[in-house]
């Protein structure tokens, strides 16, 4: 029953707020940076990197180009690179869309396709993979609170968030407030939002917060007493607009967005106090070329919703992470080939 009335609550209060239509227009206080640390990434040979996770000194890698190593690691004194996990359709090889993460403090890779995850361990100078999880239906846009609590986009229900088991088994389930304009859509376009949804939770998991590739919808809220969900803030900035969906011969269906749509958010982290977004703010139109899919602006904001501070980084990135031992926000580049880069997070707190 007490989860009944949180659901109801959460519900009542997860309400979309009045904002500006530009999310840079939501801060007053904007900070530069400079990059404290720029690593050529090709001299490890990482070519391709997809996105980036740092477990105990180690940077991790999800590779795209390497079929014999879809994991690439580098130590943080960059005295010691490994790779490992072969690309394909074998028992202990991944394909399509893998991501790389940590849950329950080791790091693991996501494979939806195969519906597994593997761990992803340093043994000495070597990587080495074992099999986690078996007949896992946990999608590669879901978060993890641990290896059995994820918190992912519906693909069932209209406009849902939800937490669920490795199965898919919902345990906990969030709506959208009804004056979202994501209302007007069928289901084609809400699925085609929630598959380019991304998460942040923060450290405890008691909060989390979720922001849209191509639509500038941006959402906070808290998880109760381990399982359950409340949506407390969202906000709007701009809607996504769809031209027509378009339904080909073999019946596949699919989006056609409006020209003037707006790339939003690319990744985004939490940290004890806040939620940080990777924002765009380029036109969907450039969509399929690689400069899409980059950005230099960081919005960090409060896990209440509250705007805190926006930073403009020297550098446009694709992936963004936090390592909070140091203090330090780190990303994957391209000036034009891979790079890592760090940026000294002291601005945030001051």
């Amino acid at each position: 029953m007490k989860y009944i009335l949180l659901l109801v609550l959460a519900f009542l209060c997860g309400c979309s707020t009045k904002v500006p239509n530009n999310p840079l227009d939501h801060f007053d206080d904007v900070v530069e940076m400079k990059a404290m640390r720029i690593i050529d990434l090709g001299e490890y040979d990482i070519l391709s990197p997809r996105n980036i996770v740092k477990h105990d000194n180690w940077f991790f890698f999800r590779e795209l180009g390497d079929e014999m190593a879809a994991v690439k690691g580098l130590s943080d004194d960059l005295s010691k690179s490994i790779k490992g996990l072969r690309q394909g359709n074998g028992p202990f090889e991944v394909v399509g869309r893998t991501v790389l993460c940590v849950i329950d403090d080791t790091v693991r890779v996501i494979d939806s396709n195969h519906r597994r995850i593997f761990s992803i361990l340093v043994d000495g100078d070597s990587l080495k993979v074992l099999l986690a999880k078996e007949n896992c239906l946990v999608n590669t846009t879901s978060i993890a609170l641990e290896m059995n609590r994820f918190i992912q986009t519906s693909r069932r229900d209209s406009m849902m968030y939800s937490l669920v088991d490795a199965e898919t088994n919902v345990v906990s389930k969030v709506m959208y407030p009804q004056n979202v304009s994501l209302n007007e859509y069928n289901w084609l376009a809400q699925n085609s939002i929630y598959m380019n949804t991304v998460f942040a939770c923060s450290p405890d998991k008691q909060h989390y917060a979720w922001g849209v590739m191509y639509y500038a919808l941006f959402g906070f809220g808290e998880i109760l007493d381990h399982d359950s969900l409340t949506l407390n803030t969202v906000y709007e900035y701009f809607p996504m607009k769809v031209q027509e969906v378009v339904e080909y011969e073999d019946g596949r269906m699919r989006i056609q967005m409006a020209h003037d749509n707006i790339t939003s958010t690319i990744s985004c982290v939490g940290t004890d106090e806040y939620a940080l977004f990777l924002y765009s703010g380029r036109l969907v139109d450039n969509n399929g070329k690689l400069d899409d899919w980059y950005a230099d602006d960081i919005l960090i904001y409060k896990w209440d919703g509250t705007p805190f501070r926006r930073l403009k980084t020297d550098t446009r990135m694709a992936d963004i992470q936090y390592d909070a031992k140091r203090n330090v926000l780190f990303g994957i580049a391209y000036m034009p080939e891979a790079t890592l880069v760090e940026y000294d997070m002291s601005a945030m707190s001051k």
